[in-house]
């Protein structure tokens, strides 16, 4: 009886752990405004590394990004239906995961490294795109 309750305990520990390493947080912004502003998310702003996180900018918003962005996530998406602009030489980086969307994005760059994808349909208004992904595809 004590072998069974200490494989439970074991199981539960482990389950645990691997929840709260593979749980996904999700950003909507719900305000147009800066990237590092609580109220434009509804609270909690992201930060500068979005790990495991999917990002959603949604029509009819606008979010200045005020910070160069690193987003990561193997099956996370940064989506962005309204607007995402910057005034200043700020980027978004795709490590993992997938920019989506069919909004406006009008920002210094963007660069796609490793295992970074999209299917962003909108307008892309960039100085500088830069991809270091095997194959990249608009």
């Amino acid at each position: 009886m004590k072998t069974n309750l200490s494989t439970i305990k074991i199981a539960v520990v482990a389950l645990g752990i691997f929840l709260s390493t593979t749980a996904s947080a999700a950003f909507t912004a719900v305000t147009s405004g800066n990237w590092s502003n609580p109220t434009t998310w509804g609270g909690i702003a992201p930060t500068a590394t979005v790990l495991n996180q999917d990002i959603t900018i949604p029509v009819g918003i606008t979010v200045t990004l005020d910070a160069d962005v690193t987003f990561s996530g193997l099956l996370n998406n940064f989506s962005v239906a309204g607007v995402l602009t910057s005034t200043t030489s700020n980027a978004v980086t795709i490590t993992q995961g997938a920019l989506t969307g069919s909004g406006t994005i009008s920002i210094n760059r963007v660069n796609f490294t490793t295992l970074g994808t999209t299917s962003f349909s909108g307008n892309l208004n960039l100085k500088r795109l830069t991809n270091s992904t095997p194959v990249l595809a608009f």
